[in-house]
This record gives structure tokens, C-alpha cells and sequence, in this order.
């Protein structure tokens, strides 16, 4: 009986190992939170996943491949760029496609990669208070701060294999000195480098690689796992975004606007309050996070952790846009923003009108001097006649850009939210009033279209009413066009398979949307960019033509100088003669009269000659002055002209190949969220 529980007991310690076994295996297998292991409160943290497949996309992207093939040489002949950006730029290329296909790169960067930035005011006040010989020891104290965080495959001999590389490179003679330190159970290794100073720290946590400055952030880490300080997972204003974020992300971004307030906050105590005031509204969100998801429809979202003070919008500016079917099917772009809160911006203005003015209070702001300026001119009460008119919803569209022989016409609709007709119809009789044109009408299709005549193609402001909105176009056969549109149900934007496509939301409860085919886009303004290059050679034909004329007057005028010089040279010959005359005729006491009037006749004349050679002069410096403004304005359009065909161009024609983006936005609780689509060509 005893053999017998012997055996069991040796039986159920053999399986609770096995046991054990299998879970430190499976545990050793699931990757490791990166937020698991970093500390609470970074100002940034970016997180990039599957770094090597990013960055070969990145590579290969029609951008990219432009930016480095493009003429650089002749950029650098028109001192458009210098020598050492372009050796940079080729040693990109040359040295890319090595760098992702380094052993080193696919072993520890290539699966993910983090990096996490920390700060506090006494960072900042060290690193202000430098002197020059503390300066590079106060910076790398500064830059311990940075965190850098690699996923690594769990079975690889990290500090094995790191040491055994650095150790080589002090084989080959490199000041440095390697050591590796237990801190709390985990190995640090130290890589010193004894000439520039530079101690780089790194430890593995299970499949994650910690490198940074010094000791301080691998030290940092190993504290968080073994939970003796917060680690971001329990940082609530990050969690908080990382809930919006897109998933599973490519690209994750955070910058912590908050924290990065109240280490300045001790900073500009010593500001003045209109500067303390200024620096507060460069942070008036709490936090903004960034995620990217490059899959066949790419995406970015952006997400906007709103302050206190700046949640000025509500669920209730999520509204149905009943814009789209107005809008043409072939729009290069469109924009719609449905919280237009004018009553908001206007008792914003009588703020500052009180500020500005001291004595007035925000109810007497109406009244204030400024804004009865402005009520005079404009010949309307604010409050009573402006603010009641509009309602919520603005946007536009793009149906085209007209590019003709003088002028480039963007073909522009604008509209807005009515409210009150009869007084949006007082004010635009009131507005266009001032105008030396006169507005005439036409009726279509039973609407009244308010239109100018001018003396251009396709340009002709005009003005309608459509249901609920109030439309301006550059002209009436674009309003024309969307009366039809609205009428008839189809053929608007919400046909095309480019705007549906990229979101079903687009066409739900939104803050904002904004649609855009680039590259039509991009071959508009190709065409925008040719019409450019067309005026500098109209513009280069007549500075050559002035140029010619300029140096053409400036030469008779430098012959004229020699001309008058040489006279006046023949003519002081003359002087000697007529003295010696008359001193003869005084020393004979006769008359001298005739003598004398030819002396002063001739010194008149020389006189004369040396005021006309000081006036040719002053001109001709100034002709010089032309001559060098004009060879100088025909280089720089020279170099525009080489800028657009050897540069812009090529850039917008790489761009090609995104067809279309469209973005939405939405107030979700305390965070507004954009997310942008974007649509590649295949």
C-alpha cells in the first residue's frame, strides 16, 4: 500500500512538472505587451508593427521611388540643393535595401519596434542650466529618457549575441568597454564607449529588447515588470485613446499634451500672462493618438483626447448630411462640417472685445465701439440679423479646375444652412449692393439664380436657394447642375462606388466628411503647374525684352559719356589760348571784352559737359542696377521652371496612385475621432 502511494505521489510530481513545463513554454511563446513593460506617463510613444514588411512597402511605394530618382544634378546646378543633401539622398538608396536585409535588422528590429519618451521640469532645468563643459553629459542624461523597445524572436540569445558583437569591434581597436551587470534578477548589458562618452544600456524581457541611454531605462523597465512602479497599461489617459485606435494597428502613435503642460507649467511662471496665455493655447487638448492600418484599404485615424475647456462640440452636431445628393458624381473633392456654431465664435469675439476694450462687459460688447464699426459698415445688427440666419451645416465641392490661356478657374460650389430665408435674402441684396456690378436673375426649373456677368469663361458669381441651403458657385451652370442633381435623385456623389466604397458611414450621422479623387486631383494640378511654367515664360520674354532695351540705352549712354569726355578734353585746349590773350591785352591795358565772353562761353560748355557726364553716370549705375535685377529674376525663373519639371511634377505624378481619400469625423464622449480611407489604385 505504501510502494503503491509512493508510486502516485512519484506519478503526480512527474505530471505537475510536466505541467509546469508546457506553461512556461506556452508562457515564453505569447508575446508580451510592450505597454506591460514601459512606464506610465511618456509625453510620446510611437509603436511600429511588422517593421520589416512597413518599411519594404515604404520602399517600393511610387513616392518614395520618385523622391530618390529624381534629377538631383541639375537641382544642384541651379543651387537648388546642395551636394551633401544629395549624397545623403543616394546613400539612402544605396544602402536600403542592405540595411532590411541586415542580419541585425531582422533579428531585432524587424518584427516591432517602440519607442517611448519620457520628461520631467527637472530634465528640462538641467538641460537649461548646461554649461558647456556639463553640456554633453546634461544631453545624454536628457536623452536617457527615450526608451527603445524591439520584439525578438523568444528563443534568440540576445546578450550572448550582443556582446559577442560589440566585443568584436573592440577587437578591432574601438574605444569602448563592455560589462554585463544583474539588476534585480535581470542582465543589463553595458556598452560603453570611452571616446565619445556614450553608455547605451539593453535588457531582454522575454521576447522584448530595452535599449536607451545609459542604465536609467532598462532599469525602468525591469521595475515595471516586476510591478514596483505603474506601467503604461495603467496609465488611463492612454488606455483611453488605445480603446478608439484602429485595429490591429500598424502604426500607433500617442503624444500626452497634458503632461507636457505641467512640466512647462513651473517653466513660464515667470511669463508675463499674455505670454502664459499664448502657451497654453498651443496644448488645448488633454492627448492625440495616431493609428495607421496598411491593408487594402488603407487607414489613419486620428484621435483627439478633448480638454475641459474645448469640449465645445456634442452628440448632437451628429448629423445626416442631406448634401451629398447635390453634388456631382465627378467631384474632384468635397467637404461637408455639420456643428457650424456661429453664436459660439461671436460671444468668443465679445470676449476678447472686452478684453480688448477693458470697461465693457461681454453684454456690452454689442455695443462696444468695434462692433458698432462693424454693424455701420455692414449696415446689419449681428445678434439680430446675421447670427439668425445660419444654421449648423457648410461645406462645398470641387466639380473642377478650368485651366485657360490667362487665368485658372477652380470650378467652386459653396453652401450653407439656412435658417431664415427673408433675412438671408436681406443681406445678400444688402451685400451685393456695394458692388459695382449688378446681380441679374434667372429662373430654372422654378428656382431663382442670382448671377454677375463678367467678361471671363466660366466665371460669373452666382447665387441659389436649394431646400434648406443657401449655394454660391463661381458660376450659374454649376448650381444649375446641382438643381438637376437634387431633382432628378441620381447622379449625385452617392452613385460612385469611390465614395460608398470607401466607408458606409460617410453617408451616416457625421461631424465632418471630406472626400477627394487625388489623382484627378494630381493631374489637375499638373496642369495648374504647366499653366505656372507658361507665365514665366510670358514673364522671362518680357524682362528679356526690357532687359534688351535697358542695355541697349545703357550703351548710348556709356558712348555718350566717352563722346562728351573726349569734347570736353578738345575744348579745355582752348582755355590756354583765350588766357594768354587776355592776360597780353590787360598788360597792354586794351579792351579784353571779347576774349573774356569766349573764355566764359567755353567754361560754360565745359561746365555743361562735366553735368551731363555726371548725369549719364547716375543713370547708367541705375540702368546696371536693372540689367543685374533682371538677369538675376530670369535665373530664378529659370530655376522655378527646372523646380516644377525636375521636382513638383514628378512628386504629383508619384501621388498617382492614391484614387481617392475620403475622412469622417465624429465626437465619441470625450474623444473626436478622423478617420481617413484611403483608396489605391491596383
Amino acid at each position: 500500500m505504501k510502494i503503491k502511494k509512493f508510486f502516485l505521489g512519484v506519478l503526480y510530481f512527474i505530471i505537475a512538472v510536466v505541467l509546469l513545463g508546457v506553461l512556461a513554454y506556452f508562457y515564453m511563446k505569447i508575446p508580451l505587451s510592450v505597454e506591460r513593460i514601459l512606464p506610465k506617463g511618456p509625453v510620446a510613444y510611437v509603436k511600429i508593427a511588422d517593421v520589416e514588411h512597413t518599411a519594404q512597402k515604404i520602399i517600393t511605394s511610387s513616392p518614395w521611388k520618385t523622391m530618390l530618382n529624381l534629377n538631383y544634378d541639375i537641382l544642384i546646378e541651379k543651387k537648388i540643393m546642395t551636394a551633401d543633401q544629395k549624397a545623403m539622398i543616394e546613400m539612402i538608396k544605396e544602402n536600403q535595401e542592405k540595411v532590411l536585409n541586415h542580419f541585425l535588422f531582422k533579428k531585432f528590429l524587424g518584427k516591432e519596434i517602440t519607442f517611448a519618451f519620457y520628461i520631467d521640469a527637472s530634465d528640462l532645468e538641467s538641460l537649461k542650466n548646461a554649461g558647456p563643459k556639463q553640456k554633453a553629459e546634461d544631453i545624454q542624461k536628457f536623452f536617457s529618457n527615450l526608451f527603445v523597445v524591439t520584439r525578438i524572436a523568444p528563443e534568440a540569445q540576445v546578450i550572448e549575441s550582443l556582446a559577442a558583437m560589440f566585443a568584436k569591434q573592440v577587437s578591432q581597436g574601438q574605444a569602448a568597454q563592455i560589462e554585463v551587470v544583474t539588476y534585480k534578477g535581470h542582465q543589463i548589458l553595458m556598452f560603453k564607449s570611452s571616446d565619445k562618452g556614450v553608455d547605451i544600456g539593453i535588457t531582454r524581457i522575454k521576447d522584448l529588447l530595452v535599449l536607451g541611454l545609459g542604465d536609467k531605462a532598462v532599469k525602468a523597465a525591469i521595475d515595471v515588470v516586476r510591478n514596483e512602479k505603474p506601467s503604461l497599461a495603467s496609465d488611463s489617459g492612454f488606455t483611453d485613446i488605445q480603446k478608439h485606435e484602429l485595429k490591429p494597428a500598424t502604426i500607433e502613435g500617442y503624444v500626452n499634451f497634458l503632461q507636457i503642460a505641467m512640466i512647462l507649467k513651473d517653466q513660464i511662471k515667470s511669463l508675463k500672462a499674455q505670454e502664459q496665455t499664448a502657451i497654453e493655447n498651443i496644448f488645448p487638448y488633454k492627448a492625440i493618438g495616431l493609428s495607421v492600418v496598411w491593408d487594402n484599404l488603407p487607414k489613419v485615424k486620428i484621435d483627439i483626447q478633448m480638454s475641459d475647456k474645448q469640449k465645445t462640440f456634442s452628440s448632437s452636431c451628429a448629423l445626416d448630411n442631406q448634401s451629398i445628393p447635390f453634388v456631382p458624381d465627378g467631384a474632384l473633392g468635397y467637404a461637408w462640417y455639420g456643428c457650424l456654431d456661429l453664436n459660439g465664435a461671436w460671444e468668443m469675439a465679445k470676449k476678447d472685445l472686452q478684453k480688448e476694450e477693458g470697461n465693457a462687459s461681454p453684454k456690452d460688447a454689442q455695443s462696444s465701439s468695434r462692433a458698432k464699426a462693424i454693424e455701420e459698415k455692414i449696415g446689419f445688427k449681428i445678434e439680430q440679423d446675421i447670427l439668425p440666419i445660419f444654421g449648423k451645416e457648410i461645406g462645398g465641392y470641387l466639380a473642377n479646375i478650368d485651366v485657360q490661356k490667362t487665368m485658372v478657374v477652380p470650378q467652386l460650389v459653396f453652401f450653407v444652412e439656412i435658417k431664415d430665408k427673408a433675412k438671408s435674402e436681406a443681406l445678400m441684396e444688402k451685400l451685393l449692393s456695394k458692388t459695382p456690378l449688378r446681380p441679374k436673375e434667372e429662373n430654372y426649373a422654378g428656382t431663382a439664380i442670382h448671377y454677375m456677368e463678367l467678361p471671363f469663361e466660366n466665371l460669373g458669381p452666382a447665387y441659389c436657394y436649394l431646400d434648406k441651403y443657401l449655394l454660391v458657385g463661381v458660376n450659374r451652370d454649376l448650381l444649375k447642375k446641382s438643381l438637376d442633381l437634387y431633382a432628378k435623385k441620381t447622379g449625385s456623389l452617392m452613385t460612385p462606388a469611390d465614395f460608398k466604397g470607401l466607408d458606409p458611414s460617410f453617408s451616416q450621422k457625421n461631424l465632418a466628411v471630406v472626400f477627394v479623387r487625388v489623382n484627378q486631383i494630381m493631374l489637375k494640378i499638373q496642369d495648374v503647374v504647366r499653366f505656372i511654367d507658361g507665365l514665366f515664360d510670358i514673364q522671362a520674354a518680357k524682362v528679356k525684352a526690357f532687359q534688351a532695351g535697358t542695355q541697349k540705352r545703357l550703351e548710348e549712354l556709356q558712348n555718350n559719356i566717352v563722346k562728351n569726355e573726349e569734347t570736353s578734353k578738345r575744348v579745355q585746349k582752348d582755355l590756354g589760348p583765350l588766357n594768354d590773350a587776355i592776360w597780353d591785352l590787360e598788360a597792354k591795358n586794351l579792351d579784353r571784352t571779347a576774349e573774356e565772353q569766349k573764355k566764359k562761353a567755353v567754361e560754360t560748355q565745359i561746365q555743361a559737359l562735366a553735368q551731363e557726364v555726371q548725369t549719364d553716370r547716375k543713370t547708367v549705375e541705375e540702368l546696371k542696377v536693372l540689367v543685374t535685377k533682371c538677369n538675376k529674376t530670369l535665373e530664378t525663373d529659370a530655376s522655378w521652371k527646372i523646380y516644377f519639371k525636375e521636382f513638383i511634377i514628378p512628386v504629383l505624378s508619384s501621388f498617382s496612385t492614391i484614387n481617392s481619400v475620403g475622412t469622417r469625423q465624429i465626437y465619441n464622449g470625450n474623444i473626436l475621432e478622423t478617420t481617413s480611407f484611403f483608396k489605391l489604385q491596383k
